[in-house]
């Protein structure tokens, strides 16, 4: 025995530990003791004081899968065989051949199980797999069947909005029923258009306390065939009055007129429009009113814009009442235009159709933002009536104090105060509710 290491691999020699003595041959991992002796000692060194002694490992049993060693701890405590160590096998006593080859069928046992055991793991996520992917067609089967149950249906209930029975024949005789475009000339031929109102303006220093419908009425001879009144309403210092139709109200106007009554001032019709915009690019020839125009000049380029639209729109030829230039970039020849016409009919096959001609192109024209069509009076900023026709006192658009709005010196300092609702912010806000209150009604009143 010399060196640590002990005797060279395959050498004969005695065991060192005392009281023993026995011959052993050298093999890898025991080269100083017997096989007894190397076993009885890696047990004392591995195993706790409190756990018996480790027994042979041929009278072990088995460790259950969730137990295996792993494959690397195998390979470091394999026999002589598996590392194909076969010069020290073959140099041993039959007796230690044996114990090797009883280790090493050991070890091909717990192999083959670990591989049985990895093979049912296989097994297993493979019958998770199908069944996981039957469960997914299934459900994209059910998902094709309800998607075409819903285009079904969708498609009964436009069939069911686009028939609709015959007013002449019984309930199973079906004629397709959509909604016509508004059209300007069935229009016309129907005599469909706007109402026929009438304005009468009331004497400065007449007495208006007897004028009602009834007065009106005895006025233009209701009783002996003359026109009736449909409508009746009192605005300001004028008269609101609607007839049925338009020749009505032309022959209300000549009665009121030649009976030149004291307690009236005059009647007009009013002018009633309906806007739009109208976005024209390219324009060379055609000269839109400018801001820096007198009077004059402005009617005359407003009358030639009209003109032309007329004369390239010839089925709304009666139809253009006037035009205001809202924005224009002249090096492009474009313009935004807000165009009024006479009729919603009118405006509403316009915007049906999208576009509007002039010098040969095609223009479109979109609807008109009532929140910026809505203006309230400049000097009380009440609603209900215009700068023009307002008797009551200044009040302030920013503080909502009683002087005019241009001569505010608090609203840059304190919080604005809107004048109508008295909310923090200033008078005209899209936000206020008496804003919002006069854009429902002016959408009501103009048909947007």
């Amino acid at each position: 025995m010399t060196g640590n290491k002990g005797l060279p691999l395959g050498q004969r020699g005695t065991c060192c530990r005392p009281n023993c003595g026995n011959l052993f041959i050298a093999v890898q991992g025991r080269r100083k003791h017997c096989e007894p002796c190397h076993l009885s000692l890696r047990n004392a060194a591995v195993t706790p004081a409190n756990t018996p002694t480790r027994t042979k490992r041929g009278s072990e049993a088995l460790s259950p899968p969730s137990q295996q060693p792993d494959p690397k701890a195998l390979k470091s405590q394999s026999s002589l065989l598996y590392k194909l160590d076969i010069t020290a096998l073959l140099e041993l006593p039959p007796e230690d051949i044996r114990f090797e080859l009883e280790k090493a069928a050991e070890e091909e046992k717990e192999i083959v199980l670990m591989l049985n055991q990895l093979k049912n793991d296989l097994e297993d996520s493979q019958s998770d797999f199908k069944a996981e992917t039957k469960r997914r067609m299934e459900l994209e089967l059910d998902c094709d069947l309800l998607k075409k149950g819903i285009a079904e249906k969708e498609l009964l209930l436009i069939k069911s909005r686009q028939l609709r029975p015959r007013k002449d024949s019984t309930a199973e005789s079906l004629a397709p029923g959509p909604t016509p475009t508004p059209s300007f000339a069935n229009a016309v031929k129907s005599g469909k258009l706007d109402k026929a109102v009438l304005v009468v303006k009331a004497a400065a220093n007449a007495d208006q306390s007897t004028v009602n419908r009834k007065y009106f009425d005895e006025l233009l001879g209701f009783k002996n065939g003359g026109p009736p009144v449909q409508r009746f309403r009192r605005s300001d210092d004028q008269y609101v009055i609607q007839f049925p139709s338009i020749e009505q109200r032309d022959k209300a106007k000549q009665l009121i007129e030649a009976k030149a009554d004291a307690k009236f001032g005059g009647t007009f019709v009013p002018a009633k429009v309906f806007p739009l915009l109208a976005k024209f690019h390219d324009i060379s020839s055609t000269q839109f009113p400018d801001q820096s125009d007198d009077i004059e000049t402005k009617k005359r380029k407003e009358a030639a814009v009209i003109s032309a639209l007329a004369e390239e729109n010839p089925e709304f030829k009666e139809q253009f009442a006037s035009c205001q230039v809202l924005s224009r970039f002249p090096d492009s020849g474009s313009f935004m235009i807000r165009l009024s016409l006479k009729s919603a009919i009118a405006r509403d096959a316009l915007l049906h159709g999208c576009s509007l001609k002039l010098e040969g192109g095609n223009h479109r024209v979109d609807k008109v933002d009532p929140n910026r069509e809505v203006r309230g009076c400049s000097n009380c900023q009440s609603y209900s009536h215009s700068t023009r026709r307002c008797n009551s006192s200044p009040k302030c658009g920013i503080c909502a104090k009683n002087h005019r709005t241009n001569e505010c010196m608090d609203g840059t300092t304190t919080s604005p105060k809107c004048a109508n609702c008295n909310q923090a912010h200033k008078s005209g806000d899209f936000s206020c509710v008496s804003h919002r209150a006069a854009v429902a009604a002016y959408i009501a009143r103009n048909r947007i």
